[in-house]
């Protein structure tokens, strides 16, 4: 492809503050009480050769300042300010917005509210910038597609002549923190009608990332739009409790011309880089390219050509997949780890359930956020040496994605195939002092990461993932949505928490009538005591028992209480059977006795010579 010319952004804002003023306050702050820093860094880069800068606003907004939508504004004004006064009118300025603060705090009925004040903060922002007169809009080191395509959506329909520049940030291994894929999100940019430039930026340095460009797949030929890559010096370090990053002008400056051969058209430089950094790029390319421009390069529009790899899984040698596409009745029985140095009973109990016609085993996650042993290596212990399919439950909890990302490879090489993707229970509060849960990802997201995975790393031979579904929701209108999202971001199958009484079938049956497309597995918990009905209905989460359940079990003797328990465990499985694809039986307080006697009657009630 014949270059026309090369845009080329400035470098870091942040971490070049940090170096130069110190970390006394974050660089957005420094716009109202020392706008003449931000001024002095957006010299020094245009002085370097740059052609475009980019506002001091990446983490302007109300979470990440603590602030409120006034003092954002006045920021925003003096953002725009200080950039055009240093630009002037010959070097364009880009009003740049970085990824929404996350507010980790969040119930799950509380998201869609969440997701709303984001937006109507980014449109907010927008419509002031573009009554300051910008008519240039970047959005950087995003995760997600979402919220960046509706907002260039948003732009186009207010100022069509405005130009929009989306860029994704990855990893080495081609997906974002939150387990996207980059190369999905590049193509859905580049798709989009108002997206005018597309890319990368951040996470990685030069190297890596142009690695990853020169991966994605006839690029050329399905986009006809220029590609920007703007990528970090490299990896830091901590150096006397400072992030560090190597002082490498040349070396990155190198790094980046070879991204001209692979058609990159929008160079920068982002956390790390300085002027130094787009000094040697820019004499680079001016002597390279003979010079280059101010305005958004073009490329010649091409037929569109990019493949990319299905994310439709296809399981292989998966019995438990093949029983779920039959219709058949699947049925799970759940176990937890051992808490102690006791690994025997559980395979014991796994063997228990084999016998008694158990299609499945499932191993919870440290349960109540107690620790146990590690439900990934119960699961294949069990699949080793009992002779049935076992599925761990994979909580966020504990783990952050490079975590996440160990555990499925080790378990895709143990044989396992099943997993059920849940957010966790919250750590225990006499814990809470300690232990801080990661929740690096949600359950929907996570169930998203296993399904790039499955296009790439395991293709061919992916994970089958099952979403969880709170029956006991106080909104159970904003659950359905939840279990909606997990099945479109790739869920297989859902998994209900256990189902107690009329209303348990009620909403049972809401679910199954919301035809989500995926089978729908009812848990199923045998209560064994008066005090552990109490206990289930009032200390855990998703669990409610009708008070003349709980009153029957008053005054029981402990074998009274049990069969009780059987009795009611096997009227709710009658129950729902029409309504649903199979059952998880969950083995309470090790009474494995009473689960496989429920799945004997169970399978005893089905048999031909019963009238089934």
């Amino acid at each position: 492809m014949a270059h026309s010319g090369v845009l080329l952004f400035d470098g870091a804002m942040g971490t070049w503050y940090a170096d130069r003023f110190g970390q006394d306050m974050p660089c957005e702050w420094a716009l109202l009480r020392h706008p003449e820093r931000i001024a002095a860094i957006h010299n020094e880069y245009l002085l370097a050769g740059a052609n475009a800068i980019i506002t001091d606003t990446f983490r302007a907004d109300t979470r990440a300042l603590g602030s409120d939508h006034d003092t954002l504004l006045r920021l925003i004004d003096a953002a725009w300010r200080v950039a055009v006064d240093a630009a002037g009118e010959e070097k364009p300025v880009w009003a740049g917005f970085g990824p929404p603060t996350p507010d980790t705090n969040l119930a799950h009925d509380e998201e869609a509210s969440f997701e709303q004040s984001v937006w109507d903060e980014t449109a907010l922002k927008i419509d002031r910038f573009l009554d300051r007169g910008a008519r240039r809009f970047l959005f950087e080191t995003f995760e997600a597609d979402a919220l960046p395509l509706r907002a260039c959506a948003y732009i186009k329909k207010v100022c069509p002549d405005a130009t929009t520049l989306v860029s994704f940030a990855v990893s080495p291994d081609g997906t974002t923190r939150s387990g996207r894929m980059g190369q999905a999100l590049y193509l859905a940019a580049c798709r989009s009608p108002f997206v005018d430039i597309a890319g990368f930026n951040c996470v990685s340095g030069p190297t890596h990332l142009l690695r990853f460009v020169h991966s994605l797949p006839e690029r050329e030929k399905g986009t006809g739009k220029p590609l920007s890559i703007q990528p970090n010096a490299g990896y830091p370090v901590l150096d006397d409790g400072r992030t560090v990053y190597r002082n490498n002008p040349d070396y990155f400056a190198d790094s980046m011309m070879g991204a001209l051969e692979k058609g990159v058209a929008v160079l920068g430089g982002c956390c790390g880089t300085t002027p130094a950094h787009i000094a040697a790029l820019a004499s680079r390319l001016r002597t390279r390219t003979g010079g280059f421009t101010a305005q958004v390069p073009t490329l010649p529009t091409q037929p569109a050509g990019i493949v990319l790899q299905p994310s439709v899984i296809k399981p292989a040698r998966n019995r438990f997949a093949e029983l779920l596409r039959t219709g058949r009745p699947v049925l799970l029985t759940e176990l937890d780890p051992p808490a102690g140095a006791d690994p025997d009973m559980v395979t014991a109990f796994a063997s228990a359930y084999r016998d008694a016609g158990a299609h499945i085993v499932t191993v919870a996650d440290n349960p109540l956020g107690a620790p146990r042993a590690d439900a990934g290596i119960t699961a294949a212990r069990i699949r080793r040496e009992c002779g049935i399919d076992a599925m761990p439950h994979i909580a966020c909890r504990d783990r952050n994605l490079l975590g996440i990302r160990s555990q499925l490879i080790a378990l895709h090489n143990e044989g396992i195939r099943n997993l059920l993707a849940v957010t966790g229970d919250p750590v225990p509060a006499d814990l809470a002092a300690d232990v801080r849960g990661v929740f690096h990802l949600n359950a929907i997201q996570l169930i998203e990461y296993i399904m790039t995975l499955n296009s790439g790393l395991f293709d061919g031979d992916g994970f089958v993932v099952g979403g969880a579904v709170n029956l006991g929701a106080t909104r159970f209108d904003v659950e359905l949505e939840r279990a909606a999202r997990k099945v479109r971001a790739g869920a297989a199958f859902l998994i209900t928490q256990p189902v107690f009484g009329e209303d348990g079938l009620h909403r049972l049956e809401v679910l199954r009538e919301a035809s989500l497309g995926v089978p729908v597995i009812a848990g199923i918990l045998p209560v064994v005591s008066h005090r552990n009905a109490m206990f289930l209905n009032n200390e855990v989460h998703g669990i409610r028992i009708p008070p003349p359940m709980l009153q029957a079990f008053e005054g029981l003797t402990k074998e009274d209480a049990s069969a009780l328990g059987v009795r009611f465990a096997l009227d709710t499985l009658r129950a729902a059977t029409e309504m649903v694809d199979g059952f998880h039986l969950m083995t309470p307080f090790r009474r494995t006795g009473m689960v496989a006697e429920i799945l004997q009657e169970y399978l005893a009630d089905r048999r031909p010579d019963k009238g089934e």
